[in-house]
């Protein structure tokens, strides 16, 4: 995509469109392996270390397999659509998505794992 848009060929919006959903699809299903395998990991290392799986360390488990899977998902589309965004602002996308594109991410990925954190742990240390 970058290619395309640093050589100025137009795009098609039906193009972008299929670009962008092939890529929430494919973060879509990174976040699905991943987060499972995150899951089943944290709730294997609970039950070696702890002897047991509690409903406290399958919560824990929950939100970071959860927020991995939202931080991917999101990650990925941002991935595809910051090159078009850059285009749009007459900036070089092939020098600016790179670092942009990390960052973005990085700032995103906090953000979403320390709210979904927030939401669904905070209530259960106020009661």
């Amino acid at each position: 995509m970058i290619r395309y848009l640093t050589k100025n060929i137009e795009l098609e919006r039906d193009k972008i469109r299929k670009h962008i959903l092939r890529e929430l699809k494919t973060g879509i299903l990174q976040g699905l392996i991943i987060g499972v395998l995150i899951f089943l990991m944290i709730n294997i290392t609970n039950q070696i270390i702890y002897k047991e799986i509690s409903s406290p360390n399958l919560i824990y488990a929950t939100v970071t397999s959860g927020s991995i899977f939202i931080a991917l998902m999101v990650s990925t589309t941002l991935g595809a659509m910051i090159p078009l965004i850059m285009t749009k602002l007459k900036i070089d996308p092939a020098v600016a998505s790179g670092p942009f594109i990390t960052t973005i991410s990085d700032i995103i990925t906090l953000s979403i794992y320390y709210s979904i954190s927030l939401l669904i742990l905070l209530p259960l240390y106020i009661n």
